[in-house]
């Protein structure tokens, strides 16, 4: 195709916002700005915030949402609606990564306009089909499941899938990717200066967390084994959170934040930082040493693949076919049970008192990234994907095969939710792909 793609992407938060979901969307605008023209649309907490926004030269349309006030809601609705035929007209493909309630008009309105969709599950238990199907019941399955093509970044939302009883021919397995320049390590010079910058301690260990401060991400089991590693190594450590304890997001408990915060002040004064929003996250890893991650719901962590592609000592929660699928314990990084604080405890004790392992740990785990999760990957990956479904790349036999004389699909294919696109456009589907096997 001689013209660029025209996609729109959607995201639940997007830069300037801090969110994993919006970091990878822009690293796959980026790697493919001068293939693809994007659009982005997205929520924003932020009453503020710019309805339209130029970001890297890329529209980007933010809708207002505050999760405490049901009436915003209902306003972001009414601008989607004025919004939507703008959108629609620009695209040819809308690509959502992840999937909420405030989106389902957009899903709807794809699917009368016979708009290809592609649908990205973001997190094992939220956005896979058979948590959409038990949480959101059958209407908006259905419109979840009418997806052209659902994209799978771990082996075990693949297995979700798998099981869902949608059609394995719609299935795409591209895992989150890395900017592997941006995210590397440093020498010990470079990481004194990023110190002083952002005011960490020069001295001393630096244990590091990314993410919510959630029940489900675990900080508080993180706070209860590094207190008990520290007391019994008698070593300087220091432990740095990454993420919004304030914000007004639905997975942060105001009161199991104060509980942790007034922990944290009475054990440790003066012995931590929490930093709610930075841009400066692979600067933070830089300084780092250690990096743990207890969450016990994810779809495939891109804070821990970050910090492996620093190059630091990993610790996480093992979810079979997601973190269990990137580290082989005590190899490239430590996996531990859910809510094991002794496991957990043991292994900070290790790293904490052995330079050698944490190297040595570390080059590995930044190995394993170079090796399967570059940017490069996602974004070729992503291309083909586009390729494969824009409409414009349809001959004029497939076109007219697609429709019947009232310009509509087949009678039927809408009925069942299901294959819509294949039915109709059978040369586009596509081989399935399977995960790459962990190196041995």
């Amino acid at each position: 195709m001689s013209e660029r793609q025209q996609i729109l992407m959607v995201v639940g938060a997007y830069y300037p916002e801090v969110s994993g979901g919006g970091l990878q969307c822009r690293t796959l605008i980026r790697a493919l700005s001068e293939r693809v023209s994007f659009t982005v649309l997205t929520t924003t907490t932020l009453a503020a915030g710019q309805v339209r926004d130029l970001i890297d030269d890329v529209p980007v349309y933010r809708l207002y949402v505050d999760p405490q006030k049901p009436w915003t809601k209902c306003r972001a609705l009414f601008r989607l609606l004025r919004l939507a035929p703008e959108l629609l007209r620009r695209c040819q493909i809308i690509h959502f990564h992840g999937f909420t309630q405030k989106m389902i008009f957009l899903r709807a309105l794809a699917r009368i306009l016979r708009v290809p969709v592609i649908q990205k599950m973001t997190s094992l238990g939220y956005d896979d089909p058979l948590s959409i199907r038990r949480r959101q019941g059958a209407l908006v399955y259905r419109i979840f499941a009418s997806a052209n093509r659902f994209v799978s970044v771990s082996p075990a939302l693949s297995d979700r899938y798998a099981t869902s009883g949608l059609s394995p021919s719609r299935l795409t397995f591209v895992p989150n990717g890395v900017d592997v320049n941006r995210f590397q390590p440093v020498e010990s010079w470079e990481k004194t200066r990023l110190r002083n910058k952002h005011r960490l301690p020069a001295d001393a260990h630096i244990v590091t967390f990314v993410g919510f401060w959630s029940l489900e991400k675990g900080p508080e089991l993180l706070v209860d084994a590094w207190l008990s590693a520290v007391r019994a190594t008698r070593r300087s450590s220091f432990l740095l959170f990454l993420g919004a304890s304030s914000t007004p997001h639905l997975e942060v408990d105001p009161t199991y934040v104060r509980r942790l915060r007034e922990w944290l002040d009475y054990e440790a004064p003066g012995c931590y930082k929490v930093v709610e929003q930075t841009h400066a996250v692979a600067e933070h890893l830089q300084s780092s040493d250690i990096f743990v991650l207890p969450s016990v719901r994810e779809g495939l962590p891109n804070a821990l693949l970050e910090a492996m592609a620093v190059g630091l000592a990993c610790i996480t929660v093992d979810i079979p076919g997601v973190t269990g699928w990137i580290l082989r314990d005590s190899d490239n990084g430590f996996l531990v049970q859910p809510g094991d604080v002794a496991t957990l405890q043991r292994v900070l004790v290790r790293l904490l008192t052995d330079e050698d392992l944490r190297r040595m740990v570390g080059e590995r785990a930044r190995s394993t990234v170079a090796q399967r999760f570059s940017t490069q990957m996602l974004a070729e990956a992503y291309f083909d994907l586009y390729t494969r479904l824009t409409p414009s790349s349809l001959t004029l036999p497939d076109a007219l095969a697609a429709r019947k004389n009232d310009g509509h699909f087949p009678a039927g294919i809408y009925d069942t939710g299901l294959d819509e696109w294949d039915v109709a456009h059978p040369h586009l589907t596509p081989v399935p792909v399977e995960p790459p096997a962990a190196p041995r």
